[in-house]
């Protein structure tokens, strides 16, 4: 932390915060006098100068520096920062709720708070870029107009509609999805860096995910076919035992309604190359009593929501076994879902 708020005044001013004109006297600043911040805006000064506190307890962990700086009274900062900054940013918020899943060894621990610290110090950037004049101005040798472009290239039509993202999730690991199991049932669990659903003696499993419910949404999700006869599902709006269901299965994709009655209204459409072993990228875009279904970027279902109407719930994941084969299994990563 001491040595980001070092970085940060630097950057910001040209100067570090306990120049002397020698190093033992730059030493001796350091642990007598204050940091000389003084071209920093208020606002981001304030958050620097608790990163430069002479006691370790006072200055803000990792976590607590990112929410510090999304928290900034900056109007414009969503306009600014990349998409897949913002998003990544979010997510690491986020993830600091739920803590690690588990108990982590110290080595991974550190690179998760690296992480979080690299990623403060890019959304420092982009918020002294719109705070700062000399970098307002394009003094720095960049014109202001590209701070915020996304570079990242071609994006779905799904992540394309502008929108809060609510979850991110790479799904490697025990977080806002959780292991669970039921001998009789099947289990959800966490292995070669995705979750994996399967199927026990039950025709269809779902996980356990976050309680968090939702209106109007885009989900996207890395969903794989692992067995013959096996579809990959999505649930939305899910309401007690009611929800809509998006199947991916090994020749097509399906959206309906899943009832205690069953799986009705199904609309359907064909998925072009191999989806058996193969992750395939499912987006859904929920937008009022209209859904729209891709895979791989490409619009294959769209169609209004059939009753009972649902307006909001939650969103998991889970495995169908398509034909009874008592061992139907499916993997997702990447997950995010984004507010509309």
């Amino acid at each position: 932390m001491f040595a980001w708020g070092a970085v940060v005044t630097y950057a910001g001013t040209g100067r570090t915060p306990f120049r002397a004109d020698s190093p033992a006297a730059t030493a001796a600043r350091i642990l007598t006098q204050p940091p000389e911040l003084s071209g920093l805006p208020d606002r981001l000064r304030e958050v620097v100068a608790r990163t430069l506190a002479k006691d370790p307890t006072e200055r803000p962990t990792a976590h607590e520096l990112l929410d510090l700086l999304l928290d900034l009274d900056t109007d414009v900062k969503t306009k600014l920062i990349r998409p897949e900054l913002l998003q990544a940013a979010t997510a690491a918020r986020r993830t600091s709720r739920f803590g690690f899943g588990g108990r982590r060894p110290d080595r991974v621990r550190r690179t998760v708070l690296a992480g979080v610290a690299v990623l403060a110090l890019g959304v420092t950037g982009v918020i002294a870029a719109n705070l700062l004049p000399g970098l307002r101005d394009g003094q720095s040798g960049a014109p202001h107009s590209t701070v915020g472009a996304d570079t990242s290239g071609p994006t779905s039509s799904s992540s394309r509609v502008v929108g809060r993202p609510a979850i991110i999730d790479r799904l490697d690991r025990p977080g806002q999805w959780t292991d669970s199991r039921n001998e009789a049932e099947g289990r959800c669990v966490f292995g070669d860096g995705r979750l994996e659903a399967r199927t026990g003696m039950s025709p269809v499993y779902r996980c356990h995910g976050p309680q968090d419910s939702f209106k109007d949404q885009t989900v996207t999700v890395d969903a794989t076919v692992l067995t013959p006869g096996a579809c990959a599902a999505i649930w939305f709006r899910a309401a007690g035992a009611n929800a809509y269901l998006v199947s991916l299965c090994e020749t097509e994709v399906r959206l309906g309604v899943d009832t205690d009655d069953g799986v009705t209204q199904e609309a359907r459409a064909a998925v072009a190359g191999a989806v058996l072993g193969h992750a395939r990228r499912v987006g859904v875009v929920v937008q009022g009593d209209k859904a729209t279904v891709e895979v791989d970027d490409a619009p294959l279902i769209t169609t209004a929501l059939g009753p009972p109407s649902l307006t909001a719930g939650r969103v998991t994941f889970g495995v169908i076994d398509d034909v009874i084969s008592g061992d139907a299994r499916a993997a997702f990563a990447r997950v995010e879902v984004t507010k509309l």
